[in-house]
């Protein structure tokens, strides 16, 4: 009799461990989808991208953005990629295959959205974002049992400079009609800077004759709530690109902490397989 009762006892314990696990899965989804709805940010100006307006710039500046948008094509705000990678947590790790969806809106934040495979047969999914100066990364092994969750602090500043970097996969939002405002280098360099985000470093920017962009890189915090490892270099180079409607942008890049250094650690490679401007 008493092996019934701790056996109904264990049942009963499981099923409300259950439950609340997928409440709190639950409540994280609607979070993401929440914010992926906030950055769907429409564009009612009607500004165009008129290849003239560039002639003031730097010249890298200016052969980037004539290169990377067609002349007359409106200035979209947003952008939805879908991402094929894989990615490291360490320098000398296993690297896990993922797919995901990101949204990417430069005046309101992200959201990478996505599953991460190789963790044995179970994979893991979840999202990270930053909107409304909230930053946040939620996964779940199996889509149920929390395996990451941080929130704000230094992971707050890490992805406001992630937010920066990943505008070249929306050269509409470092036109002057967006109010960036570029500073020259030399022949293949110039730095940019996007309004509203004085406290974060300028984004630096290497680019082709052709007016293809090489590499971006910048001063980024990183580490995750328990780790302040203040700006260490950033960089994602640029294997390829690829013409989507009126854009053309990195199709293939890999993402470096340590960029330009003796310690630099590749940690990520992202395929785009499809980018939609809206």
């Amino acid at each position: 009799m008493a092996s019934i009762w701790i056996t109904v006892l264990l049942s009963v314990a499981a099923g409300a461990l259950l439950a609340a696990l997928k409440v709190r899965r639950d409540r994280a989804l609607s979070r993401h989808r929440q914010v992926f709805n906030r950055l769907a940010l429409p564009d009612v100006s009607g500004d165009v991208f008129h290849a003239r307006e560039t002639a003031l710039l730097p010249p890298p500046a200016a052969r980037y953005l004539r290169h990377a948008i067609r002349d007359r094509a409106p200035l979209a705000k947003t952008v939805d990629l879908h991402l094929l990678g894989e990615m490291r947590v360490r320098e000398d790790g296993d690297w896990f295959k993922f797919e995901a969806m990101e949204r990417i809106c430069p005046e309101r934040g992200f959201l990478w959205q996505g599953r991460i495979e190789g963790l044995g047969r179970v994979s893991a999914e979840g999202a990270e974002y930053f909107s409304g100066g909230r930053a946040a990364s939620e996964f779940f092994f199996g889509g149920l049992l929390p395996l990451v969750k941080v929130h704000d602090g230094e992971f707050g500043r890490s992805s406001a400079g992630r937010l920066l970097i990943e505008s070249i996969w929306l050269p509409a939002c470092l036109t002057p009609a967006r109010g960036a405002l570029w500073h020259p280098g030399d022949d293949h360099r110039c730095t940019v800077r996007l309004p509203g985000q004085a406290e974060i470093t300028s984004l630096n920017m290497t680019v082709a004759e052709s007016g293809a962009l090489i590499d971006v890189s910048m001063m980024r915090h990183q580490g995750g709530e328990a780790n302040n490892f203040g700006l260490m270099p950033f960089g994602i180079r640029v294997e390829k690109e690829k013409q989507f409607g009126d854009f053309t942008v990195p199709s293939e890049v890999s993402a470096i902490w340590g960029y330009g250094t003796d310690d630099a650690d590749e940690f990520m490679r992202i395929k785009v397989e499809d980018a939609r401007f809206l």
